[in-house]
């Protein structure tokens, strides 16, 4: 359960970065073997064969598995690990493994899906990675397509950036162009670019039947430097998309009405922009199959989003990631969402160099602003709502509690604190959350039941940028929490509906990492105050602790 000091966990997962020369020596060989037949590759192979297995030891058990166990292997690897040409080297993982052996060439050359996934950085190319792209185009035959097609820089410090759109040269060029031939087998996509480069249509040289012609398409991320101001429209890749007639899921920077992508089909949206707020009522209104939203609120700017109420019968889902919250508090106050079952709340770690909520010096009266605006949006939505995710220093507790209040049909909470602890997760709390063993309705002042439904529970603490000397909660409290939601609730009440409406816990998930004397003394004193507990709830399988001290 506890755990003391980290463990930095793999290491470098990319290949080291070796001369150009070699490199394309290396790859054009294997490529080059793969287009062998007959003796000469029989002979070609079986070279290969004695020299990987005397440089990686591979006489193993591995190389005897049967056939249909390799096919599954190797398809769920594919599926997280393709054809990556990026800033940090190639990896081509399908490739090497039909050089280790006989049997493993015959099952990757024969199951087209190891083939169909990859990760091209146009402006990091030589050309020899289009002929790498060539090889896995025609090797995965008619299998769909799950690319990302990118031009990204690092700095020093890793993060990550636009290219130049003339960085970029003919063999990045001719690689886009590649992959847009097989566009009737794009699955999900992914395109990384600067946004001049949607100004280059001359270099592409599109065939002619792309347009209107992808059949396959569901899901697809375009992402650009972006910012509202100034405003985009369209451009020749947005244009491709008009109609995507599997087009469920789209995720963009923001959102503007010339874009002519399929919104009325869409299940799925995320706009990641600071701005992408502002579009969120007209993407409401006009995505009337929408099930699932995620948009970023914040910094605060000068506009505000239209003073609209959008009411949306089918989203179910509402991701916000909030950097301030008066574009958060603006965006609730335009919203109806009858069919909302899930909320997600969150925020950037105080921790780290941006801004957030947690940092800003005039986040109490903004608070307040949004609290009353989210209620108030909960109220008039009349929502089942039934999961709730909250990240960060969003509310006090006492407004946690009047949110519990409105949500009695809540079966999933989820409360983190990220790496600046607030005093929200405390012995109130969880006092609040006992439930009462036996309801008297004749009582001057009955004992409120909250979250009567809850079913699963998590919480996770932290002190590592501990700033004010808060108290935990104590053991006993988290514990007679749980406990009390394991016994059955009575009422003496004639309402049967409400006696039976009672859930029991079912788990309770509790993670604390911490930094500072006061979080390592109460890390340390966690089990023995409450041990016998503990194991009798952890023998049930309710109850799963994990807590970490950076000694």
């Amino acid at each position: 359960m506890l755990s003391e000091g980290h463990d930095t966990l793999g290491g470098d997962a990319s290949l080291s970065n070796a001369h150009s020369d070699s490199e394309s020596e290396i790859f054009g060989t294997f490529v080059t073997s793969l287009s062998l037949s007959g003796d000469e590759e029989l002979e070609h192979l079986s070279a290969d064969d004695h020299d990987f297995r005397a440089e990686q030891n591979l006489d193993a058990p591995v190389l005897k598995l049967p056939v249909e166990l390799l096919v599954e292997i190797f398809t769920f690897h594919s599926a997280h690990f393709g054809l990556s040409i990026t800033p940090h080297g190639v990896f081509a993982p399908t490739l090497f493994t039909a050089h280790v052996c006989h049997l493993w060439r015959e099952v990757t050359l024969s199951t087209p899906l190891l083939w169909a996934n990859m990760t091209v950085d146009l402006a990091h190319n030589a050309h020899f990675h289009i002929e790498l792209v060539k090889l896995y185009i025609r090797q995965s035959l008619s299998a769909p397509l799950m690319l990302r097609v990118q031009a990204l820089k690092y700095d020093i410090t890793g993060r990550e950036g636009f290219s130049d759109e003339d960085e970029v040269g003919e063999a990045g060029w001719d690689i886009f162009r590649t992959l847009l031939n097989e566009h009737a087998r794009w699955y999900k996509v992914s395109v990384k670019l600067r946004w001049a480069f949607f100004s280059q249509r001359y270099k592409i040289d599109l065939p002619e039947n792309v347009q209107d012609n992808f059949i396959c398409l569901e899901a697809l991320e375009i992402d650009w430097e972006s910012s509202y101001w100034p405003r985009r429209t369209t451009n020749w890749l947005f244009d491709l998309f008009k109609n995507a007639p599997c087009l469920h899921t789209l995720s963009l920077p923001h959102y503007d009405t010339a874009f002519p992508f399929p919104v009325n089909q869409l299940k799925s949206v995320s706009l990641s922009d600071d701005d992408g707020w502002i579009s969120t009522p007209r993407m409401l209104r006009l995505c009337s199959a929408i099930e699932e939203f995620f948009l970023v609120c914040g910094p605060e700017r000068i506009w505000t989003t239209p003073n609209i109420v959008v009411a949306s019968a089918t989203l179910k889902s509402l991701t916000m990631f909030m950097k301030d919250f008066v574009p958060a508090y603006e965006t609730l106050s335009t919203l109806i969402l009858p069919s909302l079952t899930t909320l997600r709340l969150t925020t950037p770690d105080p921790g780290a160099d941006v801004f957030s909520v947690a940092r800003s010096g005039s986040a109490d009266w903004k608070r307040k602003h949004w609290f009353r605006n989210l209620t108030e949006m909960l109220q008039r939505s009349s929502c089942p709502l039934q999961s709730l995710s909250v990240d960060g220093n969003l509310f006090l507790e006492d407004q946690l509690l009047q949110l519990f209040a409105l949500t009695p049909q809540l079966t999933h909470l989820c409360l983190r604190t990220l790496s600046w602890y607030q005093p929200i997760i405390t012995d109130n709390l969880f006092q609040a959350l006992v439930r009462p063993q036996l309801e008297d309705p004749t009582a001057e002042t009955p004992i409120a039941n909250l979250l009567p439904n809850l079913t699963s529970m998590e919480t996770y603490i932290s002190d590592i940028d501990h700033i004010s000397p808060y108290k935990f909660a104590t053991p006993n409290s988290i514990l007679s929490m749980i406990e009390s939601r394991r016994s059955s609730y009575h009422s003496i009440s004639t309402d049967m509906a409400r006696n039976s409406s009672s859930a029991q816990l079912e788990t309770f998930e509790f993670s604390a990492e911490f930094d500072t004397e006061q979080g390592v003394r109460w890390a340390r004193s966690f089990l023995p105050e409450v041990e016998l507990r503990v194991r009798e709830l952890q023998k049930i399988g309710v109850l799963k602790i994990d807590v970490k001290v950076n000694a």
